[in-house]
């Protein structure tokens, strides 16, 4: 009976720890998506209703759910107070504060950096360049995390099972 129990305890453990690591993929590919929203929303804001920037990240915290509608909270507070001097230090801060909640590679998180440098900086030709650029490059690493997604989720689910019921075969 304490054996059942000890069997079926390690096969859950091994199949959530599985259900886990196929949940990063997913994670990542839903982040990434959520950022293509705000970025169009933000450029959206910036290029044709002119919006200042703080009060674009402010209408980003309306319009996005989840861990950004935090992140874009959080640089709003920066650039409002004036705790930091431009919009790259506000996202630099927001990201070393975000960024284990956030599911995202380094690769990803260099694009949303560099995006930061130029945002605001130059004139709305510029800023319209920086859009479509970040935009595209972004297109291509979500359709990185969306095969990811695909082929590696599965796999660390059907894994995590397997080896669960490897080590009981092995207990037994």
């Amino acid at each position: 009976m304490i054996k059942g129990i000890l069997f079926l305890g390690i096969f859950i453990c091994s199949t959530y720890l599985g259900f886990s690591l196929g949940e990063s993929f997913i994670k990542r590919y839903t982040h990434l998506r959520t950022f293509e929203k705000s970025l169009v929303l933000m450029q959206n804001q910036i290029l044709y209703a002119y919006t200042p920037l703080p009060e674009v990240f402010e209408f980003l915290t309306e319009k996005v759910e989840g861990i950004w509608k935090e992140f874009f909270k959080n640089i709003y507070e920066l650039l409002t107070n004036n705790f930091t001097d431009d919009v790259y230090g506000a996202f630099k801060d927001s990201i070393n504060k975000y960024k284990d909640k956030l599911y995202l590679k380094n690769e990803d998180l260099d694009l949303i950096i560099d995006f930061s440098k130029s945002l605001g900086e130059s004139g709305t030709y510029g800023q319209e360049q920086i859009f479509s650029l970040t935009l595209s490059n972004l297109k291509n690493h979500i359709e990185e995390a969306r095969e990811l997604k695909e082929k590696n989720c599965k796999m660390y689910r059907y894994l995590g099972a397997c080896l669960g019921a490897v080590v009981i075969i092995f207990l037994i």
